[in-house]
């Protein structure tokens, strides 16, 4: 069974490992959008365009980790994309932890909300979980693990 095979075994949904994509939060009108472009100069970002042909000034840029989540919708046929800053809740020993999706600069990995406990590799700490938010458009569920 080849990797991608195992981590949509893993995941419960779809790994699309080809794409790179990225959506970014404008900070000043407080809203998300997903990139048209990215203007590069020198290894340096220098502009940020959303799909609709915006121009985004002030941003966080937040990466698709290449998978999917398990929810199956008439909007999400395949699963809704992951990325990071997406708050995933799981199931573990009968409790329900909340955590977000961070890139620690190898690897996209869950951490735990309001724990100290660390993080985990995305593709091995989810058990068919969905995607209920993100920290930009829902604040209130960083609170969700108090």
């Amino acid at each position: 069974m080849a990797v991608h095979e195992v981590l949509n075994e893993l995941f419960g949904g779809e790994m699309m490992s080809e794409e790179i994509k990225f959506r970014a939060w404008d900070r000043r009108r407080k809203k998300m959008h997903m990139v048209g472009a990215i203007v590069w100069d020198n290894g340096k970002i220098v502009e940020v365009d959303a799909d609709n042909g915006d121009l985004i000034k002030r941003y966080e840029l937040m990466q698709f980790t290449g998978l999917t989540d398990s929810k199956r919708t008439e909007n999400y046929p395949e699963g809704q994309e992951i990325y990071e800053g997406d708050i995933l809740p799981i199931w573990e020993h009968g409790e329900k932890y909340y955590y977000k999706v961070i890139y620690d600069g190898d690897c996209f990995m869950l951490a735990i909300l309001d724990s100290d406990q660390g993080s985990y590799p995305l593709a091995t700490k989810n058990y068919r979980s969905e995607v209920i938010g993100n920290i930009h458009d829902n604040p209130e569920l960083l609170g969700a693990g108090a």
